[in-house]
């Protein structure tokens, strides 16, 4: 039993950390109608029409926005990259896990019948269907996931491919995440 657990914790892991980057990502869509976002969009829109629209002959006032215009563009795409493109924490936290994961849930399919069984023993198993429901939502996000992980993409077939799962398959409600 021992086994089963550890796998289990393991598929906990993953999913609990795919899980955390997943709110994550949705409270960062959520953050680009943000006041901050919003504030620093009318500012710049206000500065740069005011630059446009400057008589030619205030060049000390025209320099003077410039050099502000320029700031403003500067944090703005600062702050664009550091919320929507740079990888953040959770997001690295989760590549890490599924970096040590998967690959030793790969090694333990391998140990029993050359991974083409079960995760122990012949027979389906909690942490068998844990594999396919804690994956389900990253393989559906990320179809090249299991691409280096042909013994785990396996599990997944023949636990969907069993009757009473794929039955229950076929009637569920299918959300999209």
């Amino acid at each position: 039993m021992f086994k089963v657990d550890a796998i289990c914790d393991s598929l906990f892991e993953l999913f609990n950390d795919y899980m955390a980057m997943y709110n994550e990502k949705d409270a960062a869509k959520k953050k680009k109608n943000s006041p901050v976002s919003i504030y620093l969009s009318i500012y710049l829109s206000i500065y740069l029409s005011i630059y446009l629209f400057l008589p030619p002959f205030s060049l000390s006032l025209s320099l003077s926005l410039s050099l502000s215009l320029s700031l403003y563009i500067y944090i703005y795409i600062y702050i664009y990259i550091y919320i929507y493109i740079y990888p953040t924490e959770l997001q690295q936290r989760y590549a890490n896990t599924c970096r040590r994961v998967l690959p030793y849930l790969e090694k333990t399919l391998e140990a029993n019948k050359g991974g083409s069984g079960w995760f122990i023993g012949d027979q389906m198993l909690v942490c068998d269907m844990m594999c396919y429901a804690a994956l389900e939502n990253p393989v559906q996000e990320n179809a090249n996931l299991l691409k280096e992980y042909p013994k785990v993409a396996g599990l997944r077939s023949r636990v969907s491919a069993h009757p009473k799962i794929a039955s229950y398959i076929k009637k569920r409600n299918n959300t999209a995440f």
